[in-house]
């Protein structure tokens, strides 16, 4: 599975257009992390040109942690 280290910082910094690069195929599965905890797996997918991630499921069910996170 690719790996790239990403803080929540720089995704909340991040302006449109700008790109996190991976070394993935479009099938390739995704696993979000936060503090090296797995929260969701995901899916490569391609929309205007550009690589998406399409959230499939919850890996990691702490409600604090999910709470923290949606309200930033």
């Amino acid at each position: 599975m690719e790996e790239q280290h990403v803080t929540l910082g720089d995704i909340v910094n991040m302006e449109v257009g700008q790109l996190i690069e991976l070394q993935a195929t479009p099938r390739s599965p995704v696993k979000l992390e936060c503090n090296k905890q797995p929260i969701f797996t995901c899916r490569l997918e391609r929309l205007d040109g550009a690589y998406t991630l399409q959230v499939e499921d919850l890996i990691y069910q702490n409600e604090n942690l999910l709470d923290d996170l949606l309200s930033r």
